[in-house]
């Protein structure tokens, strides 16, 4: 166990005292010990949210990035629909633009996962 080295003075009514008291009874701890857990349970809830945020990030950059194939399977279409009309210069800014954002996605996912790693 670790050493416990703060001390604090809580002051509370009759009845938190009570319920205090019955929770601690119930699931078998003192009061110190019971009080303890609720405040790490909070701060591990807290984690929790913070990478479901995360997931909720990173499904939505993957669901960009699978749209993005759905473009390039377009561009391949119609190039080879209208092979005659191909711009070569709007093609290759518009492809050098494409990897750029999927540059910038592939870095932020890189950065999220390795906070995720860092929490667990």
């Amino acid at each position: 166990m670790k050493k416990l080295i703060y001390r604090l003075e809580v002051r509370y009514d009759e009845k938190t005292h009570m319920l205090l008291e019955a929770q601690a009874t119930k699931y078998k701890r003192t009061k110190s010990e019971f009080i303890r857990n609720l405040i790490n349970k909070r701060a591990s809830n807290k984690r929790l949210k913070n990478i479901e945020l995360i997931g909720n990030f990173n499904a939505k950059v993957l669901l960009d990035i699978s749209r993005v194939t759905g473009n390039i399977n377009q561009i391949a279409y119609k190039l080879n629909l209208d092979s005659n009309n191909f711009d070569e210069k709007n093609f290759y800014e518009v492809t050098s633009e494409l990897k750029m954002l999927i540059r910038e996605h592939t870095a932020e996912l890189k950065k999220t996962n390795l906070a995720l790693k860092e929490i667990y």
